[in-house]
């Protein structure tokens, strides 16, 4: 059985079951031979492609505002806001001078 051997470009180990490569006459590993030849990285193991980035592509968002005029219904609802906050005033008002023996 051949020893072992480190790949040049990676440092990684190659086993003695794997089969070593030779590039300008300097042993690499499978992946590193895929990579210099211009293997695309499908070829690659499972593991080197789970180093990948996974960053979601990019999405357009188009933010559409609405810009409606107030209606009638929106002013009875501010109308109707400001006198419920008057009469609440009132009665905290009234409550704080005669006390709590009113209501």
């Amino acid at each position: 059985m051949p020893d072992p051997v480190t790949c040049s470009n990676c440092d990684r180990m190659i086993g003695r079951l794997e089969e070593a490569y030779l590039w300008k006459d300097q042993p690499i590993c499978q992946e590193c031979h895929q990579r210099l030849a211009g293997g695309s990285r499908q070829d690659l193991p499972q593991k080197d492609r789970s180093e990948e980035s996974t960053k979601p592509a990019p999405v357009n968002v188009q933010v559409v505002e609405n810009k409606r005029p107030l209606g009638i219904l929106d002013g009875m609802n501010i109308g109707c806001g400001i006198v419920l906050i008057l009469i609440v005033g009132v009665v905290a008002l009234i409550m704080l001078v005669f006390g709590p023996c009113l209501f």
